[in-house]
Order: structure tokens, then C-alpha cells, then sequence
């Protein structure tokens, strides 16, 4: 569902029905993103001018790339098309993991690879059979989409060496993405729309979802006393902060940047002394609930903090806020569409294997 983030705009969580189907076609796999907010770092795409880092077969598993690791009616999924997707997907990222870990993320991956390899096989058999087929207009509209989605500085001939396709054999999985994707289409088309009940009911339970935590932005000079025992040197730092203060109180101009620049020893000095904007819990108490008490363009009293004094200004504060479920009330309706819509799908697949020898490895 829809979050908003720190800037009070929306994140969107994706739907998808397997990685595979999603991505594997589009290039979206290659396209990477970072954030510096993340808590666990996000598998790596490959980088576009970058060559393709592969698992070692002895980090991956301990068969080769024609053993057969699941069967659907008959038709084989190698190790060989585990391997081509873990690589797709995760890059450069297992590289950068200590051997350990990149064993644990490949043995989890590889799992979600397999059953979504399943899925997508059960769900082509079905197009199939349902003789579901592409018009080439459609079609050659879809593979200019492909190319131009490549990865900037990346050729079609440079992506598939990296991907190990042939021209025609990528062409035919994307026709056959598209079939399946007709087939998801059929099969969810009678879908009702969330209704205003639902909608209201969601907005009532997840209201933290809409929200937005009250902050403030803002800067601070410290003088550090972090790991000092000698009483007279850390009184010596107060009355240094205190003397700071004053002048930043003083004078008519906001020097506060420039002080700080100057004064603080803390590494956000190079920065004027910016700490970006935060929300509570953030920061140490202290220091935070100086922070939050001030007012745009206040400067606080001298804080103590384990780290040292600090002289905080804050340039902007927000209050929470809520949004009214008006303003929210379209995005909920469609995500909620689209849980309908994947959970059928997850049903669908799970009909066809029980119609069908599905055998794992």
C-alpha cells in the first residue's frame, strides 16, 4: 500500500506476481536504486558498463548447469535458468557479501527462483492450451519497449551476451510473457473494484500508513568531550559553547553556517553543521527534545549529550500530519484492486498444479 515518506509524498508498494514474470522481459532487473535510508542493503542490479558477476557454481549449489531441478508436465527447469536469473537479479551485490552470506542469499534466492520458474510454466502451459496468441503489431510495439528500456550504454547485442539469448530466443520469451500476461488478464478481468467499505476500513486500520511524523531540520555546533576524563578541559569546552552561543545571539546576520564551519568539531562541520531533517527517535533525548522545542530560526541553550555541548538552530519544523482519506482514497482503491487481483492469480496457479506433475528436486 501507499506510504508517504519523509517529504510527505507517496511510496508505492509493488505488485507483482513473481519476479520473474514482472521483470525478466523488461530489463527492469539491470535498473538499480539505492537508498540511504535502507536498513538491509538491496541486491545490486548489474551496472550498466559493468561485466556480469555470476554465482560460483560452489556458492550456488553443488550441481551443474543442466541438472534438472524441478519438472512441470514433463518439461525440465535447469540449474542453467536458476543461475541465468540469480545473476539477473542480484549482480554485483553477492560479490560485495562475505562468502557465508552470499551461500545463505543464493540457497534462499535460488528457492523463490525455482517456484517462480514453476509458476510461469504452469501459467504458459495454460496460455497455451487456452491457444492464446499475439498480434505482431502488439508485439513489435513490446520489444521496442524491451530495447529501449536497456540499461543506458547498453546494446541489445552487449545484453544479450550478457544474458546468454539469442535474439530469437528472447523474442520468444517475451512472447510468451505476453501470452501469460493475456491469460492473467482473462482471468482477472471480473474483479470487482474495492468498494467504499473496504476502502474505509483499510484507511481506519492503517492510518499510520498515511501519515507523516513531526520534524525539524536542523543544524548544530558541537564541541566534543567524547572519551575526555579531565574535568577542567571539558569545563573548558562548556564555556567555549557558551561564548559561541552569545555571538551567534549577537549578531544581526545568521552566521550560523559559518560558525559552525569555524567552530564545531563534529563531522557535519564541512556542512555548515546541517543535520538534514529528522523525526523524534532519531536522535539522542537530549538533544532531540531541545531540538523539537525550538522554533523556525531559534538557537538553544547549550546541550550536553555524551558526545559533547551542542548549540542547535533549526531552520524548519513540521507538525504530523494525517492525510483525510479524500485525498488518499483513489490510491487505496487501486492497491486494494491489485491484492484482489494477485491473490487470485496465486489461486489460479495453485488450481493448475494441482492438475499437473510438478516435481521438485
Amino acid at each position: 500500500m501507499k506510504i508517504l515518506n519523509a517529504s510527505g509524498t507517496f511510496t508505492s508498494r509493488t505488485y507483482l506476481l513473481g519476479a520473474g514474470l514482472a521483470c525478466f522481459f523488461t530489463g527492469c532487473a539491470e535498473k538499480s536504486s539505492t537508498s540511504d535510508q535502507t536498513v538491509d542493503p538491496q541486491p545490486a542490479a548489474v551496472v550498466d558498463s559493468q561485466p556480469e558477476v555470476k554465482p560460483e557454481p560452489s556458492e550456488a549449489t553443488a550441481t551443474g548447469p543442466d541438472t534438472v531441478v524441478a519438472t512441470v508436465a514433463g518439461r525440465p527447469i535447469l540449474q542453467r535458468e536458476v543461475d541465468e536469473r540469480l545473476a539477473t537479479y542480484y549482480g554485483q551485490y553477492l560479490s560485495s557479501l562475505p562468502k557465508d552470506s552470499a551461500a545463505e542469499l543464493v540457497k534462499r534466492a535460488s528457492a523463490a527462483i525455482i517456484n517462480d520458474l514453476i509458476s510461469r510454466a504452469l501459467l504458459l502451459q495454460a496460455a497455451q492450451a487456452a491457444k492464446i496468441s499475439i498480434a505482431e503489431e502488439a508485439f513489435e510495439k513490446q520489444w521496442k519497449e524491451f530495447t529501449a528500456s536497456l540499461p543506458k550504454g547498453t546494446s541489445l547485442e552487449d545484453y544479450l551476451t550478457r544474458t546468454g539469448f539469442s535474439e530469437d530466443a528472447m523474442r520468444a520469451t517475451i512472447a510468451d510473457e505476453m501470452r501469460i500476461r493475456v491469460l492473467i488478464e482473462e482471468k482477472t478481468a471480473n474483479i470487482p473494484d474495492a468498494s467504499e467499505e473496504e476502502v474505509a476500513a483499510y484507511y481506519r486500520d492503517n492510518t499510520k500508513e498515511f501519515s507523516a511524523d513531526e520534524s525539524v531540520t536542523a543544524r548544530h555546533i558541537l564541541y566534543s568531550t567524547k572519551g575526555e576524563t579531565d574535568e577542567a578541559v571539558i569545563e573548558a569546552k562548556r564555556e567555549q559553547a557558551e561564548k559561541t552561543r552569545i555571538r551567534l545571539i549577537e549578531s544581526e546576520e545568521d552566521i550560523f553556517a559559518t560558525v559552525a564551519k569555524e567552530e564545531s568539531e563534529g563531522p557535519s562541520a564541512v556542512n555548515g553543521g546541517s543535520l538534514g531533517t529528522f523525526s523524534r527517535g532519531q536522535m539522542v533525548k537530549p538533544f532531540e527534545e531541545a531540538a523539537f522545542s525550538l522554533e523556525p530560526g531559534g538557537i538553544s541553550e547549550i546541550v550536553k549529550t555524551q558526545f559533547g555541548f551542542h548549540i542547535i538552530q533549526v531552520s524548519e519544523k513540521s507538525v504530523g500530519t494525517v492525510l483525510p482519506v479524500s485525498d488518499v482514497r483513489a490510491d487505496i482503491a487501486k492497491n486494494l484492486l491489485a491484492d484482489k487481483r494477485n491473490a487470485a492469480v496465486t489461486s489460479y496457479i495453485k488450481e493448475l498444479e494441482k492438475k499437473t506433475i510438478v516435481l521438485r528436486r
